[in-house]
């Protein structure tokens, strides 16, 4: 310490000391080992006072040798590191925020073109969205390997009714849109044949026209698209119901103008022919019942002449069925003995169907009586048994034809308003044939609906069937199983009837002496109506015109009893001669007699003073008692008589 208390000296020589030493952090760095550093220490501990000064003293003297040149040369160098040092920063700064501002720019624009395709992806989603849920289209988005639903448009729920909580996948949805097994395995497996196909070609899926059940029960046609996108499978249905059904209806339509026509030519053709064809059926039954008058009962040919005479009457009634469908003629229900016409119509039926189907019956005769005319029986019996033996036509089969009683109560008759509880006739038709498809049962009874090939078939037959069984407060029932066959039940209300009596043999019709005119333009009808009068001791006269027949009858109006006349004559018609005839003798007697008349019926007839009106053909026995009776009613009040 020097006298001014201070240690300027020792502090001052040792800071060179002291800045050679290094600390131990930095031996590593500086190449000085532990051993030199502690070498240092001791030295500094031993250094005395005069070893000190003797270090200051030097080192002051290498100072003051410095000049001011050096000074300034050290000083500059200091300074130009200083300003490389701040030159260098700044070019780092500056480099860097450049880098910044690069980086920054570019990420800006990354940003700003990420918000503009969040932007357009949004605004796209959201008119997809408005254009699926507005769309006319019922949409079904899916995925393509497991078939999950992944969207459903408010359209597709409208529609079918399910939502997508109810399908969640597309094994939900088949059975649900189609609950026939057999027809949703043909929509499947065509589906699966169109997407084959699809890969195969390279092209797109075809479109598929399906019926769809409806969540609520309904039917509809349904168009579907399909489309690939990625991964998911799209689908478009298009609802084509109303589209079809007024097609159908147009259609409907056309084939009811269509068979309005014809049944109005078939009308007029019926009408035009009846006459003619009537007038040879009653010379055919006329001439058949003269054969008969001369046989004795054991007669072998006897069989024959009356199984030609039936087949007559099944003529005529075959004419007045044309009439009937052509509407020239009206139905007339009576009280029918079902278990007769059945009978009658499997003979006929045995004859027209191919060997290899038999047929089966169970008749009962005591089955009873019905309301409905006959001809429409036989026509109800005829197409469904036509309709059986076609469904066997290829394999053959068994036709099976039951006739008999039943009873239908209030309870078995809940789902079926058309019937009322009580007694009815049961019929039922069966065969082993073809079946019908599960979807088609609901339309078989509609006009022109068949399954049949083109020609084979109008889908008329049993659209007529279910007319005439409504008509008569009939019923029918169905049942089919397809590849199995069929089963058709009709139940006809039953009616009091009188039990069966054997049929007794026709009596011979009582005869007389009266002079009767008969005027018919038909050769044949002239002779057998002749032949038969005078059979019974008639004096006839006969007359092929009806002009030479009037002026007869005015020249000696009071030698006939009774003129018989034909309607359908040349120059002057039957009606025409009978007014005629009228004013001339009010009180003459006229049957008039006709195959087919448009114009005239029996209201008209006993509206202008006839006594009687017989239609072509008739029964020769029953037309004689006709004309006794009417011979017998003279002076009284007319006995009008239409025929058999």
């Amino acid at each position: 310490m020097n006298q001014t208390g201070e240690y300027a000296l020792p502090i001052i020589g040792s800071l060179p000391l002291r800045e050679k030493t290094a600390s131990p952090p930095n031996s590593g760095r500086t190449g000085i080992s532990e051993e030199s550093e502690v070498n240092n220490k001791i030295e500094l501990a031993l250094m005395t006072t005069e070893k000190e000064e003797r270090i200051y003293s030097k080192w002051m003297g290498s100072l003051e040798k410095i000049t001011d040149q050096e000074n300034h040369r050290i000083l500059w160098k200091i300074i130009g590191g200083i300003s490389l040092c701040v030159l260098f920063f700044l070019f780092c700064r500056l480099m860097l925020n450049r880098v910044v501002r690069l980086h920054t720019k570019d990420l800006l624009k990354e940003v700003e073109e990420r918000k503009q395709a969040e932007k357009a992806l949004k605004e796209s989603e959201m008119r997809f969205k408005a254009l699926a849920e507005t769309s006319p289209l019922a949409i079904y988005m899916s995925e393509e390997i497991d078939q999950k639903c992944l969207y459903l448009n408010s359209r597709f729920t409208e529609l079918f009714g399910y939502t997508i909580d109810e399908i969640p996948t597309a094994s939900h949805w088949w059975p649900l849109a189609y609950p026939d097994p057999e027809y949703r395995q043909e929509v499947v497996g065509k589906w699966q044949k169109d997407i084959a196909k699809a890969i195969e070609t390279h092209s797109d899926i075809e479109t598929r026209v399906t019926e769809v059940c409806c969540k609520d029960g309904t039917k509809k046609i349904v168009s579907w698209g399909f489309i690939t996108l990625g991964e998911q499978n799209w689908s478009f249905g298009l609802d084509l119901t109303e589209q079809i059904q007024a097609e159908e209806n147009k259609k409907a339509l056309e084939a009811q103008l269509s068979q309005s026509q014809k049944m109005e030519a078939v009308g007029t053709l019926a009408g035009g022919i009846a006459h003619d064809f009537n007038n040879i059926l009653t010379a055919i039954l006329g001439y058949a019942d003269l054969t008969l008058l001369d046989l004795s009962n054991e007669s072998r040919v006897r069989y024959q002449i009356e199984q030609i005479m039936k087949a007559g009457f099944r003529a005529r009634d075959l004419v007045k069925q044309i009439l009937y469908y052509s509407r020239k003629d009206s139905s007339q229900c009576q009280s029918v003995y079902v278990f007769e016409i059945i009978q009658e119509d499997l003979k006929l039926i045995r004859a027209s169907i191919p060997s290899t189907i038999r047929i089966e019956e169970d008749l009962d005769p005591q089955c009873g009586n019905t309301l409905a005319d006959p001809t429409q029986i036989h026509q109800i019996m005829m197409n469904l048994c036509t309709n059986a033996a076609q469904a066997m036509d290829e394999k053959g089969g068994v036709l099976t034809v039951r006739l008999s009683t039943a009873y239908l109560s209030e309870t078995e008759l809940k789902d079926d308003p058309s019937l009322t509880a009580g007694p009815y006739i049961l019929l039922q038709i069966e065969d082993n044939g073809t079946g019908i498809k599960n979807r088609d049962i609901h339309k078989i009874f509609d006009p022109y609906f068949t399954t049949k090939e083109v020609g084979k078939g109008s889908g008329m037959g049993l659209a007529v069937v279910a007319g005439i069984l409504k008509n008569i407060n009939a019923g029918i029932r169905l049942d089919s199983s397809f590849g199995t066959g069929t089963s058709i039940k009709i139940y006809f209300p039953r009616v009091e009837s009188h039990p069966i009596e054997p049929k007794q043999e026709d009596s011979v019709p009582i005869g007389g002496s009266e002079k009767i005119l008969i005027v018919d333009d038909e050769d044949s009808i002239l002779e057998i109506t002749r032949r038969s009068l005078e059979g019974l001791g008639y004096e006839v006269t006969a007359r092929k015109k009806s002009v030479e027949a009037l002026e007869l009858f005015a020249s000696s109006p009071n030698d006939f009893d009774l003129i018989i006349t034909d309607q359908t004559m040349p120059d002057l018609t039957g009606e025409n001669l009978a007014l005629e005839a009228l004013k001339i003798r009010p009180e003459i007697p006229i049957v008039l007699c006709t195959g087919y008349s448009s114009h005239m019926n029996k209201e008209k007839a006993l509206s202008i003073g006839l006594k009687g009106f017989i239609m072509k053909p008739y029964d020769m026995k029953e037309f004689l008692g006709s004309i006794r009776d009417i011979l017998d009613q003279k002076g009284k009040t007319a006995l009008l008589r239409e025929g058999p």
